[in-house]
């Protein structure tokens, strides 16, 4: 870890590539091993995103995962996403969101949401897929969506929220529609 940490900061750009495959290559390891390692792929995933593209596959989460490496790949796969790989990405969080673990899913609907936010040519078909999470039986995925939908729905400009006029009246009126103690606030 220490090398490759050393190759990350002082490295010539075109050595750094070298790093990469050796700390995908370490994601095979002991549960704690791949914890440090995923952290730190994490990280140097927000600074340069292409780097890890040619091993996305490589952090799709796998049933076997504890929850908090499930989070940290979640994490990973969102850094990566652009343009070209989002379609796949987000076809790969569908899976992630009927998930049992209620903290990954609902970490899921995190993720779809920062898609949605960070890559504009997919903000309404994160949306859209948000929209139809409302009907899901899960209690964690409905009030996850809700909150997400909210959120993008206070972050859009004036031209896409336009186009939200066929979402529920529910998601964009207040007060709550709902009766009861609780507040959709």
């Amino acid at each position: 870890m220490s090398v490759a940490q050393l190759y990350w900061h002082l490295a010539p750009r075109h050595e750094v590539n070298l790093v990469t495959k050796s700390l995908v290559r370490l994601l095979r390891s002991h549960r704690e091993v791949q914890y440090i390692v995923l952290q730190n792929i994490a990280t140097m995933s927000i600074q340069r995103k292409g780097i890890f593209e040619p091993y996305m596959k490589s952090f799709y989460v796998r049933s076997t995962d504890a929850t908090h490496i499930k989070t940290l790949k979640l994490e990973i796969l969102t850094n990566l996403a652009n343009e070209a790989n989002i379609s796949t990405i987000l076809r790969e969080f569908q899976t992630y969101v009927k998930s049992q673990d209620k903290a990954f899913a609902a970490a899921t609907i995190q993720a779809i949401g920062r898609c949605a936010t960070n890559i504009s040519e997919v903000t309404d078909t994160c949306l859209n897929g948000l929209v139809l999470l409302l009907s899901n039986r899960d209690e964690t995925v409905v009030a996850e969506s809700v909150v997400v939908i909210k959120k993008l729905l206070q972050t859009q400009p004036p031209s896409t929220a336009r186009s939200s006029s066929t979402w529920p009246s529910c998601l964009t009126t207040s007060p709550c529609p709902w009766p009861g103690p609780a507040s959709c606030g």
